[in-house]
């Protein structure tokens, strides 16, 4: 089971709760799973906190990118999307996660937890609790072959928010409500 975090390496991005909750997950859940932290090291007590998860667990590992060609595969690969951030307002590779159907969880401090039910399409945690992301994943880990349903209704609401035809006909109604004005 892979749980995959994207983002650049700093304070607003939460590398290091994700870290936290890891080492909160029981013992022979974590053992089960892999943990990848992707992203361009900016601050170095991220840095630090995902690098103290790696020696800790031999399930965490830290790369820095996956060029862009290689993105497609890199999601096929993966079964959970976590996106530990305290500020983001529209984590893309959650959006992407959600194109490829993956279970999502992600932090109430994200544009996406708007969007995302609880047990329907994904998790949402709250407070900032590594504790409360470490109980989503290892219910997830549990638990992955009954979440068909959630993965769909993952996929479906990619559909309903961020496709290309969605965000066309988005643009078109501003447009044509600023020129009615």
């Amino acid at each position: 089971l892979l749980y995959t975090t994207v983002g650049s390496m700093e304070g607003r991005k939460g590398q290091d709760l994700l870290a936290e909750a890891i080492g909160l997950m029981p013992r022979e859940v974590r053992e089960k799973c892999q943990f990848l932290f992707v992203g361009r090291a900016y601050e170095d007590a991220i840095v630090r906190a995902v690098r103290a998860a790696e020696r800790s667990y031999p399930q965490a590992r830290y790369i820095e990118n996956i060029p862009r060609a290689q993105i497609g595969d890199f999601f096929r690969q993966m079964d959970c999307v976590v996106c530990p951030s305290r500020d983001d307002p529209l984590p893309v590779f959650i959006t992407e996660g959600m194109m490829f159907s993956k279970v999502t969880i992600c932090s109430e401090n994200t544009g996406t937890a708007q969007i995302v039910e609880n047990g329907v399409n994904g998790y949402v945690y709250r407070g900032n609790s590594a504790q409360e992301m470490a109980d989503q994943m290892t219910y997830v880990a549990r638990h992955l072959e009954e979440l068909d349903a959630l993965r769909a209704k993952s996929r479906e609401t990619y559909e309903k928010y961020f496709t290309m035809e969605v965000f066309e006909r988005n643009l078109t109604d501003i447009v044509e409500n600023l020129i009615e004005v």
